[in-house]
């Protein structure tokens, strides 16, 4: 019949009749009789019977998100060190494998049971928040009623947080319940944002949990076991900036240092390869600046240590180049990972798309806001805002990490991961200043650069505002080039920004380090 609604298919009408049966002694809640069960479900439209039944399998996944490590025991995950042979381990390892499975499952089903998945997670992050002194204050501060908070859109009620609204906060006002000292990890920010740093706290269970298995998934896409790996130490951090937090302490080979400046530096990258050897290979966490550092020390001193994957952040696009050789030289995966020192790890590389990555929808709610606190479109550029789904123990809800970026939902790939995309630009502070009062990101310098053929020997940029008409740009080289290709790219990245920068092109053998700076920056602002 035209127009007719589609009903639901008899085999399932059957089995809900057959449930209802034992109801039937209650005559007075006539609803559950079968009759009424078989009449109702008889004419029940089949999509919405489907929706029910979606609603119903994403509460059920976020269960197994929010408990899986309650099942695997805190006191077990709060040790200090284990033994791989005994019964407790093996069910650790086998309760991660199956959380790594449901997560799989869950971002390739649709973007909707994703949404779904985040609301149910949401809805728990909010009660438990109400638990906090201080969120209970901020709640009644700015008149909301948690309750309210029920979906997504509903985040909107709340004001965005900054790490300057945190950082005179005492952290244990934020923290739902007192635990022990000996079951939280610590963690705190450099200060360099906001002039004072920001402490945070996670559950020591989350860490070696949670926040694991999200990081396993990266390689765990590759064809990696993770039960077979996790036989043995197999993760190994090569110069790690901040040590504070430790979601790999049951499998951690090592922590590796390897400095350019370090007069036996040769000395060191024998030991690191001799270490890997040992730990019969490792998957390595590291920058980018230092991975490739390391590969070239590798290429001189003809040595080929044995690592199944690398995990990068923070890639710049001028070196990409860098990445691909790094590829062929250690035959492995070299993949980039976005994270915050908050929150973790909470995206990974698309298979597909080179630099774009897949948020951890499971683990976190993604916002992209203009300068005045709107949504922007789809792929836009904005501040990036993020709510943690999985920390209750000191929720952060709609918190500013810094960073700008763009989201993109309607970017189809063959991955299978219906996750939206994620491409990060740089960080708020971050941006070139304008003589007009405006604003802009760097990135065009860069990508100028990375597109000159006669670049392709350049180890290392630096771009530096010195003035408001000045910006200078430091390339780390062993050669030279031409003054007319210098002046020819000048010109250009000039343009680019409409002639408001006098442009000015150094080559250096080194590009030297601030004083106290922790780690290398691509781009040093307007002071």
């Amino acid at each position: 019949m035209a127009g007719a609604v589609e009903e639901v298919p008899l085999r399932v009408r059957g089995l809900v009749v057959k449930l209802a049966m034992p109801f039937n002694k209650y005559k007075p809640m006539g609803y559950f009789s079968s009759p009424s069960v078989y009449t109702m479900w008889q004419h029940m439209p089949a999509p919405f019977l489907k929706d029910q039944l979606e609603k119903l399998f994403a509460v059920a996944c976020a269960t197994v998100l929010n408990f899986s490590r309650v099942v695997s025991g805190r006191a077990f995950l709060e040790k200090p060190a284990v033994s791989r042979k005994t019964l407790h381990f093996f069910l650790y390892t086998t309760l991660l494998t199956l959380y790594l499975k449901v997560i799989l499952k869950t971002e390739r089903r649709s973007r909707r049971f994703l949404t779904l998945v985040q609301e149910a997670r949401l809805r728990r992050l909010v009660v438990r928040a109400q638990q906090s002194p201080w969120w209970r204050e901020y709640f009644q501060k700015h008149r909301i009623n948690p309750a309210d908070i029920k979906t997504v859109e509903d985040l909107e009620q709340l004001p965005v947080l900054t790490r300057a609204d945190v950082a005179s906060v005492d952290p244990k006002k934020l923290f739902t319940k007192n635990i022990g000292s000996t079951s939280v990890e610590w963690g705190q920010s450099s200060g360099s944002t906001t002039g004072t740093p920001v402490r945070w706290a996670f559950e020591k269970s989350l860490l070696r949990f949670d926040i694991a298995a999200f990081f396993f998934k990266q390689f765990y896409e590759y064809s990696l076991s993770f039960k077979e790996k996790s036989k043995g130490n197999f993760y190994a951090d090569l110069n790690p900036v901040y040590t504070q937090k430790d979601a790999f302490h049951f499998f951690r080979g090592g922590t590796f240092y390897a400095f350019k400046e370090d007069p036996k530096i040769n000395e060191k990258i024998y030991d690191i390869c001799e270490k890997i050897e040992e730990l019969g290979g490792c998957i390595l966490n590291t920058a980018p600046s230092e991975l490739f550092f390391f590969v070239e020390k590798l290429k001189e001193l003809r040595l080929s240590p044995k690592i199944f994957f690398c995990r990068i952040g923070g890639l710049p696009l001028t070196q990409m180049d860098l990445r691909k050789d790094a590829e062929e030289y250690l035959g492995c995966p070299v993949r980039e990972a976005y994270g915050a020192q908050e929150f973790g790890c909470l995206g990974g590389e698309c298979l597909e798309w080179e630099g774009y990555m897949h948020i951890y929808a499971e683990r976190a709610i993604f916002e992209v806001l203009d300068d005045r606190g709107k949504k922007v479109s789809d792929g836009e550029v904005g501040r990036i805002i993020i709510t943690c789904l999985d920390n209750v123990f000191m929720p952060l809800v709609r918190y500013e990490v810094g960073d700008r970026g763009a989201l993109f939902y309607k970017k189809n790939c063959s991955c299978k991961n219906k996750s939206a995309l994620l491409r990060i630009e740089g960080r708020i502070a971050e941006l070139l200043e304008l003589s007009d009062g405006s604003k802009q990101s760097p990135k065009l310098i860069f990508k100028c650069i990375a597109q000159e053929p006669s670049f392709l020997g350049v180890k290392k940029i630096q771009v530096r505002q010195d003035r408001i008409d000045q910006v200078r740009i430091l390339l780390e080289t062993p050669g030279s080039f031409s003054e007319r290709k210098i002046m020819e790219i000048s010109q250009k990245i000039s343009a680019t920004y409409r002639n408001m920068f006098f442009i000015e092109i150094c080559c250096v053998e080194q590009i030297p380090k601030f004083q106290n700076e922790a780690k290398f920056k691509q781009f040093v602002p307007l002071k």
